[in-house]
């Protein structure tokens, strides 16, 4: 009682996280392994986000791709037992910060039971195979 969690899995993988509910509201955790996703760019990525995939060499952009994919993922993770919706990726937009580990996500979209203009703070990590997303809403 009084605690928030998730866990993510992968083949051969696993993590989870857990925190009190008194200091934070949500957490979601997302655990990928590297593969092609090219093909759901246009489900994840919009506007400036394309931008900023766009402006990485193409040697790394499915990488950085991934990255973002994994950190919407926790996002959603971390959100949705408050809002107990499904929503889109379209309705947040992540904001790379410093080094691009750290993303800052802001709503686009109202959604129930989020105060309107809430941010969530995303990092991400990677090992040389599999990208960890850690989204904390306070």
């Amino acid at each position: 009682r009084g605690r928030v969690g998730w866990i993510s899995h992968t083949a051969g993988s696993a993590v989870s996280a857990v925190a009190h509910q008194a200091e934070v509201s949500g957490i979601g955790i997302d655990l990928e392994q590297d593969r092609d996703v090219a093909d759901i760019v246009h489900l994840v990525a919009f506007g400036a986000e394309r931008d900023w995939l766009d402006s990485h060499p193409a040697s790394i952009r499915e990488r950085k791709m991934l990255e973002l994919f994994a950190a919407k993922e926790s996002l959603f993770k971390a959100v949705f037992p408050t809002v107990k919706r499904y929503f889109d990726f379209d309705a947040v937009e992540l904001e790379p910060q410093v080094d691009g580990s750290i993303f800052r996500g802001r709503f686009l979209t109202p959604l129930d039971g989020l105060a309107p203009h809430t941010t969530v703070t995303i990092s991400v990590g990677r090992s040389d195979h599999e990208v960890l997303a850690l989204a904390v809403l306070a």
